[in-house]
């Protein structure tokens, strides 16, 4: 029986003959990398949109997410972070970025950025003060977020969109292809909300730069903390992006302000000094 198959699955000698110009080689497996390998972080990094201009000296993100983040760490006392912006934003956890890299287990550990708070308390070795001088400030701090986050953010998005890419939500962010609307046209629901105009969010923005002039007044950081909070790393960002914005009804209400410059002058300093480009010395 077994030479009748043998003899059923004999290939034509034609064709014998020219599978042999095509001999099979088999070659040993590939041995996986070692754990230790160069390519594992030595130093904590952070992935981060790319630099406004001069990336050679100047290692500041021109996005106000990823330059929020890089205050926060600067300001909290980490140091000699290693900053890269070869990595596309779909690099990132979520498709976003900051994210850090740090050392650890098998080729390091990815952050997201809402997690970088949790990891610079760890490389302070758990101080979680946030340096406001009493809860009184700390409670008044949220107010000061709102408006950053709340009236500035919205005249950056309106005015210059290049500098952030945070302009959609995180349900949003999250499906592809994102949802339907759910008011308007094609929804059952009526629409909602009402549209700023931009010469309103105009004026808002004016006073929200004097409001943040005339509280930082002549104190070296602010709500007359004794060290930076996490106020004075978001209030850094915005202002350092707003400096460097070419809208000029952005910038003009800065630069107004003489206080507000040689602030932003002096924190930069700080910032700056807390990180290295990837591939240099630590």
């Amino acid at each position: 029986m077994s030479t009748t198959t043998t003899s059923l699955l004999t290939l034509p000698a034609p064709l014998r003959t020219f599978l042999a110009s095509f001999p099979l080689h088999t070659y040993p497996a590939i041995p996986p990398p070692r754990s230790n390998s160069l390519h594992d972080p030595a130093q904590p990094t952070m992935w981060i949109h790319a630099p406004l201009a001069d990336p050679e000296h100047n290692l500041l993100s021109a996005d106000v997410e990823c330059l929020k983040w890089q205050a926060h760490v600067a300001l909290r006392g980490v140091e000699r972070v290693r900053v890269r912006w070869d990595v596309a934003a779909a690099g990132g956890v979520g498709g976003r970025l900051p994210s850090v890299w740090v050392p650890g287990g098998e080729g390091g550990e990815l952050i997201p950025a809402h997690l970088i708070p949790a990891w610079v308390e760890r490389e302070r070795g758990g101080e979680g003060a946030e340096g406001y001088r009493d809860e009184a400030a700390r409670d008044e701090s949220r107010a000061w977020v709102a408006l950053l986050e709340g009236t500035v953010h919205a005249a950056l998005i309106t005015f210059h969109p290049a500098s952030t890419t945070a302009r959609v939500s995180s349900l949003a962010a999250t499906l592809a292809p994102p949802p339907a609307p759910l008011t308007g046209v094609s929804s059952l629901l009526p629409p909602y909300g009402a549209r700023v105009p931009a010469a309103e969010l105009e004026t808002r923005y004016a006073e929200a730069v004097g409001a943040l002039s005339e509280r930082l007044g002549g104190d070296k950081w602010f709500l007359g903390s004794a060290s930076p909070t996490p106020l004075d790393a978001l209030a850094f960002a915005y202002i350092h992006t707003l400096l460097h914005t070419p809208a000029p009804k952005l910038r003009t209400q800065v630069t107004r302000r003489v206080n507000l410059v040689a602030w932003e002058r002096r924190v930069s300093g700080l910032v700056r000094a807390a990180f290295v480009k990837a591939g240099e010395e630590v």
